[in-house]
């Protein structure tokens, strides 16, 4: 029999958030619902969504630690759903890394291969193999109270990987870390797992740490998953304006539909996003059923194809690049902002205040008057 092309998948799971004799009634938190996702052997998924839509939920379920009231979860080619915890060829991580405190670091990674009798020469390659590839060979002997909280993951992570489980469940293992340290830590898991055959389903708040480690991201709202892609489809094609909305790459505009090339909105008309077709009566479009002309919408405009200059293009190179540009009227400068993202200027055209990404070597004096150019591939549409 060959093996399952999926370390992980989930078919329309259930799992309750309060006891089932309260779930008779109507009122309060139901749980997750219709859940499905799959996970390929050695890929590595990302699972986004607010604080409270159950995340770590569905990692304690998947792993057999929180019991499901429907649907199946399977791991490679078992039905796991109701089995022990045990028996399931998953591991679950906590956000804080728990060591066993009397035992070495190489003790600790060597606890689920003694736990399996495993040959004394493989156990000994393996845990080091493991150390080496995480940068811990020095700490071998070392305690868990003398590590660092960086160092600790990558112990907790190293003894995962040494029980070779088909799923590794990651739940937020970079939120108590500060950025040196979620940096090394999320380089350790990357580094690690590219030599695992395990899918990896890790839960993270931070946006930048889900592209880096994600091959896919997970939306989570509204107690379900609302949308799986790369990050390159995520942030070019959300599926519904929730999911816009909690990506935060996108600035949101109110409009109409004029044509079918145009929407009216507070910028003026922009054209209609690429993709979009429309007869006199209705337009179709990848995100939406149908939209009519004289119906309101919102328009998406991804912050990174907004961009502001205080003068027009002067060269043959400048002015190639905004072939496929919006240029709106002057905008005055209102403030200037600097993040790790890129330096932004709060902009104001007529009523409406929006955010350019700027030159930071070039800044234009507040006050100043501004072109802003928005790049109309960047443009997204949904029905209001």
């Amino acid at each position: 029999m060959t093996r399952a092309a999926n370390a992980l998948s989930v078919e329309g799971l259930a799992v309750p958030f309060a006891t089932p004799a309260s779930l008779s009634s109507t009122a309060g938190p139901q749980g997750l619902h219709l859940i499905s996702l799959e996970v390929a052997r050695g890929e590595r998924v990302v699972l986004l969504g607010p604080s409270g839509e159950g995340k770590t939920s569905l990692l304690r379920a998947i792993a057999g630690l929180t019991p499901v009231s429907a649907g199946r979860i399977q791991v490679g080619d078992l039905d796991v759903t109701h089995m022990s915890a045990e028996s399931r060829g998953t591991v679950y991580l906590h956000q804080t890394p728990v060591l066993f405190p009397h035992l070495s670091v190489e003790a600790n990674v060597a606890f689920p291969l003694t736990i399996r009798r495993v040959p004394a020469a493989e156990r000994t390659r393996t845990v080091h193999t493991l150390l080496e590839r995480l940068h811990l060979g020095e700490l071998a002997k070392r305690a868990p109270h003398t590590l660092s909280g960086g160092q600790k993951h990558r112990v907790a992570l190293a003894r995962a990987l040494a029980a070779k489980p088909n799923v590794l469940l990651l739940d937020e293992p970079l939120s108590a870390l500060d950025p040196v340290l979620r940096r090394d830590v999320r380089d350790a898991i990357r580094e690690a797992h590219a030599e695992s055959d395990a899918g990896l389903l890790l839960v993270t708040h931070d946006l930048d740490d889900a592209t880096s480690l994600g091959d896919r991201l997970a939306i989570m709202l509204d107690r379900t998953i609302a949308q799986v892609a790369t990050a390159e489809v995520l942030f070019a094609s959300p599926v519904s304006v929730a999911v816009m909305r909690f990506v935060g790459l996108h600035q949101e505009f109110a409009g109409v539909v004029r044509d079918a090339q145009s929407v009216d909105t507070p910028l003026g008309a922009v054209p209609m996003p690429r993709g979009a077709t429309a007869s006199r009566d209705a337009l179709s479009d990848p995100h939406v059923s149908s939209l009519s002309s004289g119906q309101r919408v919102v328009l998406g405009i991804r912050s990174d194809a907004i961009r502001c200059q205080s003068s027009a293009p002067r060269s043959s190179a400048d002015r190639r690049e905004l072939t496929n540009t919006l240029t709106l009227p002057s905008a005055r400068v209102l403030s200037i902002s600097h993040r790790s993202g890129g330096t932004t200027a709060a902009v104001q055209l007529s009523d409406v205040v929006m955010h350019a990404l700027v030159d930071p070597m070039s800044l234009p004096p507040i006050d100043s008057l501004v072109t802003v150019h928005i790049d109309v591939r960047g443009l997204i549409v949904f029905p209001e």
